[in-house]
């Protein structure tokens, strides 16, 4: 008998343990290296931060807004608070959303890829923090370039689709 919502689905999923392999472990350490990385980058600019600065860069990678310095720190609790959160979810793979059904046979190879994709993306999110906080100190010290900002969205939009692309051609074949 099927369960009549979703919660009542997950219950009856397997309890699986998700084997860490090596490259689990160098995504997390990566990850928390571009955390620490995004933190450190406008730390070690503070001294020289002008008092006001480039806050918000449009698509084309112009400026088109401005804060008191202050406003680089802004990001900093909100990238905190997604690695906290992205580590705690990838502790727990059997409440995710799955695009096959979950059973004994496949439960552990969905829940390791699907870790994976979340440790993936957790690095991903954080080098975006990490690279936007670079863009905001060079901006300010007159260094911008639009270039590489201009390119900065597409490619951060085509590795996450790469990604869950990826991820969902490997959840498939191993259903």
């Amino acid at each position: 008998m099927k369960p009549k919502n979703s919660w009542g689905a997950i219950a009856q999923r397997p309890l699986s343990q998700v084997t860490v392999a090596t490259s689990d472990i160098m995504l997390e350490l990566l990850a928390l290296a571009a955390l620490l990385l995004c933190f450190a980058i406008p730390l070690a600019a503070w001294d020289r931060l002008p008092d006001t600065i480039s806050a918000h860069f449009n698509l084309g990678g112009e400026v088109d807004g401005y804060g008191s310095k202050s406003s680089i720190l802004y990001p900093l609790p909100v990238v905190a608070v997604l690695y906290i959160a992205l580590t705690i979810l990838s502790r727990y793979p059997r409440i995710y959303n799955y695009v096959v059904e979950i059973t004994e046979k496949n439960a552990q190879i969905q829940y390791l890829l699907a870790t994976r994709l979340v440790r993936l993306l957790k690095l991903v999110v954080m080098l975006t923090f990490s690279f936007l906080e670079y863009l905001m100190v060079t901006s300010a010290f007159g260094h911008h370039k639009t270039l590489a900002a201009t390119s900065f969205g597409p490619v951060v939009l085509l590795v996450i689709l790469g990604t869950l692309g990826y991820y969902l051609c490997r959840s498939v074949q191993a259903k």
